[in-house]
């Protein structure tokens, strides 16, 4: 009885988990090769795969291995391979258990069987060593459909697992239950009844016993079975969000590396308490925490560049550099990934003043202007806030009242959406947004007494001497701009980019707030070495480069605390 009682519940412990781990070991083999995206959709329909949201990493020149948890009731599976030609081998895709059970597998044993190429692809050959492929650039991409082997296989190997956890944690429990038997109850001829100490023992032997099954348990449900909080196991730094509620649980079907929560003041941010290989987040949300001491603080606030996207760790991000190139602040990464400088100054001000710091330093720019460009119908009181992370929650919201409605409901008020604007308008109106957010910011930091430094990030169409491989990353970035599903002007842009830079410069020289545009600074706009990762983040090298240009900024522009 106590087998079959422990069986289900580890059954029922293991079905609760939705996830299983996709595997992909592929290796870029183009000449002269450099960083490819490399992008794996999911869904229960080939239809579906194109509404839904993508993970994506970056592959690097040669052999690599990428992970994602995705979710176990999938059945359709698409690989995409960047958007430049490419020569890649793709050795083996797995889907896996938590615990190694492979479920789905195919390389060139399997002959890659069930996989079909787009047009994009030009070569579609099986190897000894796999599945080759040679790209045309455009939206190359293999796919898959009909997996429906996966769920069976899944509670197949559900139902053995818990079957042998039952049956030993039955007879473990058993032979415990019986060493507590009454010592005069069928005790052999001649064999003398245990002692009390003897008894004694026993109890405490199934005391510990239990209190020991129980921590295994533990730790084999927060290690094997619990949905990750960082969910892919990558070999690079992608930081993809996805949202979790005030407790931590998912709200997000999509994993991703970095969790955020809903915040009543900014829309979202960091969630606290973070922690992978590459990214930590403390019990604010603040990546890397807080440096001990007794230093005034510095809080950095920003969106991805800032936060440090594409990194390998918390350590190579320019503000712990910072933290290691000057003694006169502490300084702290409070940037959160797509944040524009409307969320910025909320964060500020209901959540950064509590700390009370001596100085902002404002890394921002791009995000202001690219969201405004990127989504044209916004209403014009919501620049400076990324409205579309916020609008994809409400579609979720709304699906699920749809899911639940008896009948299709009409609008109980009219449609909210702005009239389109013209482009003028829209550059007229992020520009004027992102001037007054700047002074606001410095009026609140005059307020409470601190200091502010604003850098505009840098972009890497600014960037004079790009390396073969940025050169690779701008042909990527403009591809993508110029497809029709996207239709964004990526030259266009980054002519109203400087433009906005330059009015926002005046600004700043009016209200005597320190500033610098990393854009026309030589050490970016020229340096002969690669910098950039995409089309607006940097390497770990372009940050340490950044933390020297800001220790000099600080040292000129803002007085010693």
């Amino acid at each position: 009885m106590s087998a079959s009682l422990l069986g289900a519940a580890s059954f029922l412990t293991l079905e609760a988990d939705g996830y299983i781990r996709a595997t992909v070991d592929v290796e870029l083999r183009s000449p002269n090769a450099t960083p490819a995206t490399l992008q794996l959709h999911w869904a229960k329909t080939v239809k579906a795969l194109d509404e839904r949201r993508a993970w994506k990493t970056i592959v690097p020149p040669g052999r690599s291995r990428h992970s994602v948890y995705v979710p176990a009731d999938l059945n359709a599976l698409r690989i995409e391979l960047g958007e430049r030609p490419l020569n890649i081998l793709v050795h083996e895709v797995t889907l896996r258990s938590r615990f190694g059970v492979v479920l789905a597998q195919w390389n060139a044993r399997a002959s890659f069987r069930g996989w079909k190429p787009s047009p994009e692809v030009s070569r579609f050959a099986l190897t000894p060593d796999g599945l080759e492929l040679e790209t045309t650039g455009g939206e190359p991409r293999i796919s898959i459909e009909g997996l429906t082997e996966v769920q069976p296989r899944r509670l197949k190997s559900n139902i053995g697992l818990a079957a042998v956890i039952g049956l030993l944690l039955g007879f473990a429990h058993a032979w415990l239950t019986a060493s507590l038997v009454s010592p005069e109850a069928g005790l052999p001829a001649g064999v003398a009844p245990p002692t009390p100490l003897a008894t004694l023992g026993s109890v405490i032997l199934f005391v510990a016993s239990t209190a020991l099954s129980a921590t295994a348990g533990y730790l084999v449900y927060e290690r094997l079975l619990r949905p990750p909080r960082i969910g892919p196991d990558t070999g690079v730094g992608q930081h993809d969000l996805f949202l979790v509620d005030s407790r931590g649980r998912r709200l997000s079907e999509v994993p991703g590396d970095v969790a955020i929560v809903l915040d009543p003041f900014t829309g979202y941010r960091n969630a606290p308490r973070q922690a992978t290989s590459r990214v930590t987040t403390d019990e604010n949300g603040f990546r890397g925490g807080i440096p001990a001491g007794d230093r005034p603080l510095a809080m950095v606030v920003g969106g991805s560049a800032a936060f440090g996207f594409g990194l390998e760790s918390d350590k190579d991000t320019f503000v712990s550099v910072l933290n290691r190139l000057q003694s006169g602040y502490r300084v702290v990464n409070t940037a959160v990934t797509a944040f524009l400088s409307g969320q910025e100054l909320g964060l500020m001000v209901h959540k950064l003043d509590d700390f009370h710091p001596k100085l902002y330093i404002v890394f921002d720019g791009w995000n202001d202007l690219f969201f405004t460009q990127s989504f044209p119908n916004l209403h014009l009181h919501d620049f400076g806030f990324n409205w579309p992370i916020w609008g994809d929650i409400e579609n979720r919201l709304h699906a699920q009242y749809l899911a639940q409605a008896p009948v299709a409901q009409a609008p109980t008020i009219p449609l909210l959406a702005s009239p389109p604007r013209g482009e003028a308008e829209n550059l007229e109106g992020a520009i004027a947004a992102y001037i007054d957010n700047l002074g606001r910011m410095k009026a609140f930091a005059d307020a409470r007494g601190a200091r502010l430094v604003v850098i505009f990030q840098p972009e890497l169409l600014s960037k004079r001497t790009p390396t073969d491989g940025e050169v690779s990353l701008r042909k990527e970035f403009l591809d993508w701009a110029a497809r029709p599903r996207v239709n964004f002007d990526a030259p266009r842009f980054s002519a109203d980019y400087r433009m906005m830079i330059v009015a926002a410069a005046r600004a700043c020289d009016a209200l005597g707030v320190p500033h610098l545009d990393l854009n026309s600074d030589a050490r970016f706009q020229q340096n002969p070495e690669e910098l950039f990762i995409d089309h607006v983040h940097f390497n770990a090298r372009a940050h340490r480069q950044v933390a020297e240009i800001l220790r000099e900024q600080l040292e000129r522009g803002a007085p010693s605390p």
